[in-house]
């Protein structure tokens, strides 16, 4: 997507506003301030909220879908691509950048499509790593690739939803080791110790 500077420097602010302050309790008022813009200026680019809402959130799914794929098509080995992909999906979850997209769809339906578009390609990284851990005979030989992505993906959506396991998962490293040995257990031919190869 591309947009003019001042633009992105408005769809910026914005965002940090509604991720600090709200999406409802946040003004176009304190949207100009935040981004050292008059009024003037963000009516020219966004003609009211509900379009700020629309263009904040295909922002960020747009940039975190482009940071997927390229972890997707880096040249890492499967298990570093896959320890990219969950930590990006974590960090997106962590910011509440996630949170915030679903929010904003419920304001704007329009965004309802980049959502879907960003599942989508959220699906498709999984799969092809999915299918190249496979490949290189890294995944438990039983499993078919649908299992293994509902696993990983029950997992994600967990984490995105709920902040308790994401502080414990964040902030107990006991925890966070015992759950991911049980984790990689579960879908990795070798277990941890194929990890360990790598």
């Amino acid at each position: 997507m591309t947009v003019h500077k001042k633009a992105e420097k408005i769809l910026e602010a914005t965002t940090l506003l509604f991720l600090r302050v709200g999406v409802k309790k946040t003004t176009m008022d304190e949207i100009a301030d935040a981004a050292k813009a008059s009024k003037v200026t963000v009516y020219k680019y966004f003609a009211d909220k509900d379009t700020l809402y629309l263009h904040v959130g295909k922002r960020m799914l747009t940039d975190h879908a482009a940071e997927l794929r390229a972890v997707a098509a880096s040249q890492a080995t499967v298990f570093q691509k896959f320890g990219a992909a969950l930590d990006s999906i974590s960090t997106f979850a962590d910011s509440g950048r996630f949170a915030l997209c679903a929010e904003l769809a419920a304001y704007n339906h329009t965004l309802d499509a980049e959502l879907a578009r960003y599942r989508e390609i959220y699906r498709e990284t999984l799969y092809a790593l999915i299918g190249e851990g496979m490949a290189a005979g890294r995944m438990r030989p039983h499993l078919d690739r649908d299992m293994i992505f509902c696993y990983i993906d029950m997992g994600v959506v967990y984490y995105q939803q709920n902040e308790a396991y994401r502080r414990r998962m964040r902030d107990d490293e006991a925890f966070q080791k015992r759950f991911m040995h049980f984790f990689i257990e579960n879908i990795c031919a070798g277990g941890e110790a194929a990890l360990q190869v790598e």
